[in-house]
C-alpha cells in the first residue's frame, strides 16, 4: 500500500446524503483531504489526477439497485496511482443490490485498489417519509468510525477481490412492484407549487442543469427523480404533481418504509 498523508474524495450527492457521509468519513481520518463533488454539471467532465499519497473514497447513491449511472461515467475521468480506497453505498432503506459492485469496478479501472467497503442509509430521494433526516447522528458518528478505522488500518490491509464484495441481483420483483407505472416514470418531472417565489435554487441544485434559472416552471423532461429540488427547495414548493409518481412514492412507502437497516462497513485486514 501507498504512503498515505491526505485523503481524496469523489461522490456524487443530489440531496445531500452521500455528501455527509463522506465528509464525516473525511472527519473521522483526521488527515487533510481535499473533495470532488461531481454533483452539478460544471464540476464534471474534468480530468482528475489524484495524489499519489492519498488514501481515496467514492461515494454515491443508489439508483434501482445500481450505484448512479452518471456517477460511473465519471470515474473514467478519475486516475488513481494505486492508492488505497474506500468505497461507500448510500440506499434509501431497500436494498444496495449491486452498487457496492459497480463502485469497485470503477474504482479498479481507475486505478485504485480498494481495500474497505461500507453501505449507509439516506432518506428515499422520491419522499421524506421513507428515513426520514437520515443519515442522522448516529450514522455520522458511524463513517466517522469508519473513517478512523480505515486511515488506521489501511497500510495492513489487502485490496479487495471483485469476489469479496457484497451484493444481490438487483430486486426487480421490487422495484417492479409499481407494474406497469415503473416503466412511465421517465416523463415525470417535478413542477412548482403557487408557493415558488422563483428564487432559482432548484436550478442551482439540478445535477442535470434542467430546470431554467429564471422561470421555475421551464423544466426539461430527463429528470433523474434524485429529489435535489424538492428536498432543498426553501418554500417547499417543488413536488411531483403525476399521479403515477405519488402512486410509487405510496408503493414505496408500504413495501420497504418501515424496514429496519442498519449501517455497515468493513476493513479487509491482514488476520493478527
Amino acid at each position: 500500500m501507498n504512503v498515505v498523508n491526505q485523503a481524496a474524495a469523489v461522490f456524487f450527492s443530489p440531496s445531500h446524503t452521500s455528501r455527509k457521509i463522506t465528509q464525516a468519513f473525511l472527519r473521522g481520518t483526521g488527515l487533510p483531504a481535499e473533495e470532488y463533488d461531481l454533483t452539478l454539471p460544471a464540476a464534471r467532465g474534468n480530468l482528475i489526477s489524484l495524489p499519489a499519497d492519498a488514501l481515496v473514497v467514492l461515494c454515491a447513491p443508489v439508483y434501482g439497485g445500481h450505484t448512479v449511472r452518471l456517477f460511473m461515467n465519471e470515474l473514467t475521468r478519475v486516475h488513481g496511482q494505486g492508492n488505497p480506497a474506500v468505497i461507500i453505498s448510500v440506499y434509501g432503506n431497500r436494498h444496495y443490490d449491486r452498487a457496492l459492485q459497480d463502485l469497485y469496478a470503477g474504482a479498479v479501472s481507475c486505478g485504485l485498489k480498494p481495500f474497505a467497503w461500507g453501505t449507509f442509509l439516506g432518506e428515499h430521494s422520491f419522499t421524506s417519509e421513507i428515513l426520514t433526516g437520515r443519515p442522522d447522528a448516529d450514522d455520522l458518528a458511524l463513517a466517522e468510525q469508519f473513517g478512523r478505522q480505515a486511515a488506521a488500518g489501511f497500510s495492513s490491509a489487502v485490496t479487495l477481490k471483485a469476489e469479496d464484495i457484497p451484493g444481490r441481483d438487483v430486486d426487480y420483483a421490487m422495484i417492479g412492484m409499481h407494474g406497469q407505472r415503473l416503466g412511465h416514470l421517465t416523463p415525470n418531472r417535478p413542477f412548482p407549487s403557487e408557493n415558488c417565489t422563483h428564487c432559482g435554487i432548484c436550478a442551482a441544485v439540478c445535477p442535470l442543469g434542467l430546470i431554467n434559472p429564471h422561470d421555475s416552471n421551464d423544466i426539461r423532461e430527463e429528470c433523474m427523480k434524485c429529489g435535489a429540488c424538492v428536498k432543498l427547495c426553501p418554500e417547499h414548493a417543488m413536488r411531483f404533481p403525476q399521479e403515477a409518481f405519488r402512486i410509487v412514492q405510496d408503493d414505496c412507502i408500504s413495501e420497504f418504509g418501515s424496514d429496519v437497516n442498519h449501517p455497515q462497513f468493513f476493513i479487509n485486514s491482514l488476520p493478527e
